[in-house]
């Protein structure tokens, strides 16, 4: 393979990254970009003080585009962590099982039933 035909499937990943990214959550990506792009343009203006410490770290060195990919992770971090909300009745509904199964009064085979029939119950709400 050669280094053009790597530097394009690379690039390509990219963009269908980014361009899932904008799907997923437009505002922080393009914050992320924004960002990016600030302290890109900061670290260019700041470059004679930063040149005295350039044997920490040389940020003159770091490109637009890792900038711009640095402010977009950033950005959508907590994308990554952020659990699906559940519809209110089924949060409920499972809250309420799990004060059954802390406070005991129930067999595991009944907590367990009654997982399957609340999973039961959300499956048959389902319009296929």
């Amino acid at each position: 393979m050669r280094k053009d035909d790597l530097f394009d499937n690379i690039t390509g990943y990219l963009r269908k990254a980014i361009d899932t990214l904008f799907i997923l959550s437009p505002e922080n990506t393009s914050l992320g970009i924004l960002f990016g792009l600030i302290v890109d343009g900061l670290s260019e203006i700041f470059k004679p003080f930063l040149i005295n410490y350039s044997n920490l770290i040389d940020l003159t060195k770091i490109g637009t585009m890792r900038f711009i990919v640095f402010g977009i992770f950033i950005f959508n971090l907590p994308l990554m962590f952020k659990r699906p909300k559940l519809p209110q009745d089924i949060e409920i509904a499972l809250a309420l099982i799990k004060d059954a199964k802390r406070k005991k009064g129930l067999s595991n085979l009944q907590i367990k039933q009654m997982y399957l029939n609340l999973f039961q119950k959300i499956l048959n709400g389902f319009k296929i």
